[in-house]
C-alpha cells in the first residue's frame, strides 16, 4: 500500500461522507473499522477520518456473519 492508495481511499470516504449529508443517511464512524487487505504489511497505522472524527484501526471485522481478518 503505498501513499497514493491511502490518499485514494480517503477520497472515497469523503465522498461516502458527502453522499450521506446529501441523503440525510447518518453514518456513525465509531462504528465503522479501516481494516487493510494487503499482500505487504502495512508498517505506519492508518489515518482515516469522517468529517472530524478518526475512523479506528483493526485486525478483522465482521460482516455478516463473517469474520475478515488482515493477516
Amino acid at each position: 500500500m503505498n501513499d497514493s492508495d491511502i490518499e485514494t481511499l480517503q477520497i472515497d470516504v469523503d465522498r461516502l461522507g458527502q453522499w450521506a449529508v446529501e441523503t440525510t443517511v447518518k453514518i456513525n464512524p465509531g462504528k465503522s473499522k479501516v481494516v487493510s487487505f494487503t499482500r505487504t504489511r502495512v508498517k505506519d497505522p492508518l489515518h482515516h477520518f469522517s468529517g472530524d472524527q478518526r475512523i479506528p484501526e483493526a485486525r478483522c471485522c465482521k460482516y455478516l456473519g463473517i469474520t475478515y481478518a488482515a493477516m
